[in-house]
């Protein structure tokens, strides 16, 4: 009865909301994917229109999300790679 009791106390507190840093993940990738150099001459242009998480690993350290990307990207070769 007692371990009943303890865990119907400590099991709301034990619950984290992630919807704060999901949207901000959401949007820094839609303004990376915006435009984004990643070399000289090399640029990434695209959309963003869903992300969806599919796994969650958490150990002592982190925790490990697994996420799939629905979008367009485009790799633009603004000079000739040497």
């Amino acid at each position: 009865m007692l371990h009943h009791n303890l865990i119907k106390m400590i099991q709301p507190k034990l619950v984290y909301s992630v919807a704060k840093e999901y949207g901000e993940a959401k949007q820094t990738i839609s303004e990376k994917l915006g435009s984004y150099q990643v070399t000289d001459g090399v640029l990434l242009k695209g959309n963003l229109n869903d992300v969806k998480v599919d796994t969650i690993y958490i150990n002592r350290e982190a925790a490990n999300v697994i996420i799939s990307v629905d979008g367009k990207l485009k790799i633009e070769m603004l000079k000739p790679l040497k």
